[in-house]
């Protein structure tokens, strides 16, 4: 099954891995890049020290993107991050309006911002503008992108987020609202729960289905995974699927079989529905640079 996506969550950890392992990710086709406001300075010089890789790298602050130099070729191309309730309408529309213009990275661009991702976020810990709804932030962003005259196809370019796990019918009803929204892609939670993989034959087909791929360590931490998904999931234990994942680490089997296990089992089981995994290693970068070298290799 060739995989039209094989996208990278970026955070210090992966930017540190291309740092000491230059080209170990280049089999990656986007780095998704968290909401944080100072990604891309506008007035920084982070743009164009990124698309002259003939110059110097600084790599003092691990989180720089221009790190993502180290990749070949100028891929892999980045997709943006915003959180919809960091925002209102106004301010939303021209974060996403913001990725088209010579001080920023342009939409499309070869090495640049190609897909914007929008997510409800959490506004616990930064001052929300608003409740603005992910549904409502995927049509402005959408209606945003489609009205710019020169970029008019960007529209097709705007992803969303699910997480097939939950219990009730209420994730498929989200994804099918968010699709009429203006989404073209979906990125999945990783599917832990024997439940997530019925959810997921519900979906819709005219979408782009990336499925998250966790990087557990043990069963400790396929427990911290377990726990992301909410209160509403303490029945997990008793799901065979789960306990199933919780066995193979603690009878003392190595996570990097895990990995490929559960990779095997979701194309086995979708094949061709399936047009990119979405990998999320969180500390575990060794077990994601051993997949690239296997597969690209």
């Amino acid at each position: 099954n060739e995989l039209q996506y094989r996208t990278v969550e970026w955070s210090k950890n992966v930017a540190r891995t291309i740092n000491s392992h230059p080209f170990s990710l280049d089999g990656a086709s986007h780095f998704v890049l968290p909401d944080l406001p100072d990604m891309f300075p506008a007035k920084s010089g982070f743009v164009k020290q990124y698309y002259d890789s003939t110059k110097s790298v600084d790599f003092l602050e691990p989180l720089n993107t221009s790190t993502l130099a180290h990749v070949k070729n100028e891929r892999p191309l980045r997709i943006a991050t915003i959180s919809a309730c960091s925002h209102n309408r106004e301010s939303i529309t021209q974060t996403a309006l913001s990725f088209i213009g010579s001080d920023r990275i342009s939409l499309g661009c070869g090495g640049g911002v190609d897909k914007i991702l929008v997510v409800g976020g959490n506004n616990k810990k930064t001052k929300s503008y608003s409740n603005l709804s992910s549904v409502d932030a995927i049509k402005f962003v959408s209606e945003a992108l489609r009205d710019c005259h020169s970029h008019s196809s960007l529209h097709d370019q705007v992803w969303a987020v699910s997480d097939p796990n939950v219990k009730s019918n209420s994730d498929l009803e989200l994804v099918l609202r968010k699709m009429d929204a203006g989404a073209s892609g979906i990125i999945t939670q990783p599917f832990l729960l024997s439940r997530s993989f019925t959810n997921f034959e519900k979906y819709p087909d005219d979408m782009d289905y990336i499925v998250g791929v966790p990087f557990p360590r043990t069963s400790k931490s396929l427990e911290f995974w377990a726990g992301l998904l909410g209160p509403e999931n303490l029945e997990i234990y008793n799901d065979d699927l789960f306990l199933r994942h919780m066995k193979h680490f603690e009878s003392g089997k190595d996570s990097y079989n895990w990995v490929i296990s559960y990779i095997n089992h979701i194309l086995n089981c979708f094949g061709d529905r399936v047009k990119g995994l979405h990998f999320m290693p969180i500390s575990n970068t060794k077990d994601l640079i051993s997949l690239f070298n296997t597969t690209t290799s």
